[in-house]
């Protein structure tokens, strides 16, 4: 389970199964893959940075904003997100949705309940306010949390 911030609201979200892993990560390694070419590029500054560095470290920030304003260098990653079917972008979004709550906070700040972010039976986000970026920002938190030990094991922790 991860908790963390986007804006001002708190989110946290439970863990992706291994089968809601494995078929995200499936619908996903183009995309993956073509950002991985253009991390092989970076300093290992902007690596660490990108693969999980801290969200609130200014630095690691405009490390992170640099290397994606790079628009030449982004243009495989971008490619790839445009040729994802919508089904299978659906199928990520909402499995990643699926999973995520954000805090209901009490008057004193304290969190009282965690509501669902999304209706898997509308298919839709249940907040106004979470708009593309916020939804981003969601994606890339529980995919880290999820995914990342899969997609920076060795290939020979993959092969056991």
């Amino acid at each position: 389970m991860a908790r963390f911030k986007v804006g001002d609201n708190e989110y946290r979200s439970d863990k992706l199964d291994a089968f809601a892993q494995f078929h995200i990560s499936r619908r996903l390694l183009p995309v993956l893959t073509s950002f991985g070419d253009i991390l092989l590029h970076q300093d290992a500054a902007v690596r660490a940075a990108v693969m999980g560095g801290d969200a609130d470290d200014p630095a690691a920030q405009e490390l992170v904003s640099a290397a994606l304003l790079d628009l030449d260098s982004m243009r495989p990653t971008l490619e790839a997100i445009a040729k994802m079917p919508d089904d299978d972008a659906n199928y990520v979004l909402h499995g990643v949705l699926k999973v995520t709550h954000r805090a209901n906070v009490g008057p004193g700040g304290e969190i009282v309940s965690w509501s669902p972010v999304f209706n898997t039976n509308a298919k839709r986000v249940m907040y106004d306010d979470i708009e593309l970026m916020e939804m981003l920002q969601i994606l890339r938190a529980v995919l880290t949390e999820s995914l990342g030990r899969f997609f920076s094991a060795p290939q020979s922790t993959l092969n056991e």
